[in-house]
């Protein structure tokens, strides 16, 4: 059973999209923003403010939250975003997720997506807490595994940090050993050193809690602007992704912590190995980079982040922002109903988009034109730049059958 909630702001009306869907005991919101100006904190706060009516209507709480991802625009807004969330979530709290973006809709400082699983306050098991955060490194509730945007930060002060500061993974193998790739001459060693440490402790979470990278479904990596390559990070992350062949989303961004220049966050269902469906469109580039146009285990499919790239690796509506969007999204309908799900199955879409506020007007007019009045979230912020020059939007879907 499919509800929503619509609370009306400026965003969701321009979208004309809803703030909460709840399908079945999920529940996603759109970007949450604030209601007024003020300090980055203030900002969160009243974000978190709403966050917690809107779970509390749907007939949850804070405490079922799996995932918070908070997108923020001020340098070293981190430690703000941080602070708030631990008043709100104390010791025990989701998965977290810190990013620095270009803008975000109306000039707000943040906006933040929630998830929650309902009855995940008393049965989800939370690993490796990090209290002062209010959050941990990962969830999980039922078989599903929620893992935080991991940076070698997160190894600092669990056990971890010791081996990451000699260059070796929490796995216990060197970076400098593992085998070269096609990428790997394109990427500082400092960085490289970052995303196989990263790669190597999503893993280990990943194993603790009863999954192996087979059980991956979906994948997402930020890296800053500074170190923006046109890969896909190196061979670790390549390793990574192999065994499931997970849906990916590579995003530059503006930061993701001081001195960190990789980001990884993850999505797995424990023993989904032998029930996934993945799907592949053709592209060589998917297959080179062993991920998938979309993933369905159950009645969810993810879809990756996905771009206005056609057969030939052409770009149509080089540079235009709603051209790109329509296209995208059509692909992504068709990635949908590819895994046997309907187009009103779609429940979220989280758009990343290059230019200023102009362009995520641009976008937003764009989105509502296409999925406005289908009960959808929705979350639309701005990058630096994307994957090529001519490509300014990748969107990134996920659909939970109707029953």
């Amino acid at each position: 059973m499919r509800k929503s909630i619509t609370v009306e702001t400026g965003l969701e009306k321009a979208l004309d999209s809803v703030t909460l869907v709840a399908a079945g005991d999920h529940l996603f919101t759109s970007g949450i923003a604030p209601d007024r100006p003020g300090s980055l904190e203030s900002q969160a706060r009243q974000v978190f403010q709403r966050v917690a009516g809107l779970l509390h209507d749907a007939g949850s709480s804070l405490d079922d939250a799996v995932r918070t991802r908070a997108f923020f625009t001020e340098r070293g807004g981190e430690a703000a975003i941080r602070a708030v969330h631990a008043g709100v979530f104390g010791n025990r709290g989701p998965a977290l997720s810190t990013i620095r973006m270009t803008c975000l809709p109306r000039g707000v400082g943040v906006v933040v997506e929630v998830e929650a699983v309902k009855g995940a306050g008393k049965a989800a098991t939370r690993h490796r807490p990090k209290p002062e955060w209010g959050t941990c490194q990962a969830v999980k509730a039922g078989r599903e595994i929620f893992v935080s945007g991991m940076t070698v930060e997160w190894l600092q002060g669990t056990g971890d940090d010791r081996r990451a500061s000699a260059g070796e993974s929490p796995t216990g193998r060197s970076a400098a050993a593992r085998p070269a790739g096609r990428t790997a001459q394109a990427t500082p060693p400092a960085h490289e050193r970052q995303v196989a440490q990263v790669c190597d402790a999503v893993t280990a979470a990943c194993r603790d809690l009863g999954a192996s990278l087979a059980d991956v479904l979906a994948t997402r990596h930020f890296d800053p602007v500074d170190v923006h390559r046109h890969s896909f990070q190196g061979p670790a992350l390549e390793e990574f992704r192999t065994p499931g062949e997970p849906t990916s989303a590579g995003i530059t961004v503006e930061g993701v912590g001081e001195g960190m220049t990789f980001m990884l966050e993850i999505d797995a269902v424990a023993g989904s190995a032998s029930e996934r469906r993945n799907l592949r469109t053709g592209r060589t580039f998917e297959v080179e980079h062993h991920y998938s146009r979309s993933v369905r285990v159950g009645d969810i499919v993810y879809v990756a982040g996905s771009t206005s790239l056609v057969p030939g690796e052409i770009v149509r509506h080089p540079g235009e922002v709603a051209g790109q969007v329509v296209d995208t999204l059509e692909t992504i309908r068709k990635t949908i109903e590819s895994q046997g799900l309907a187009w009103s199955d779609l429940v979220r879409t989280r758009s990343y988009i290059v230019g200023g506020p102009s362009k995520l007007d641009e976008a937003t007019a764009a989105l509502k034109s296409v999925i406005g009045g289908m009960g959808t979230v929705a979350t639309v912020t701005g990058v630096p730049v994307l994957g090529r020059p001519e490509v300014v939007v990748e969107i990134e879907a996920t659909a939970v059958k109707s029953t």
